[in-house]
């Protein structure tokens, strides 16, 4: 299964993310979206989890909450999202 995060905040990047979503579970895939021109994040990530079972109670659980004095989005991403082909591409 797989969550879309938004409102990432700064210094919170593909390393710390796996290490902190790992404590749902594993941690399949993921994707921190960063802008071609000047590599910074573009604040929202896609996570995706082993078990669909985890990415609900991951999204469930950050949704709202507040790290680094920003409000993180949580959601479980949409199946046609989720399967896009590419979605993790170079993560």
């Amino acid at each position: 299964g797989g969550d879309g995060a938004g409102h990432v905040p700064h210094g919170f990047y593909e390393e710390q993310m796996r290490g902190f979503f790992s404590q749902f579970g594993d941690v399949t895939n993921l994707r921190l979206s960063r802008s071609k021109r000047t590599g910074n994040s573009k604040g929202y990530a896609f996570v995706e989890f082993a078990d669909a079972d985890v990415a609900r109670i991951a999204a469930a659980t950050m949704d709202r909450y507040l790290m680094h004095g920003k409000q993180l989005v949580a959601h479980v991403a949409p199946p046609e999202l989720a399967d896009r082909p590419g979605l993790f591409k170079g993560s």
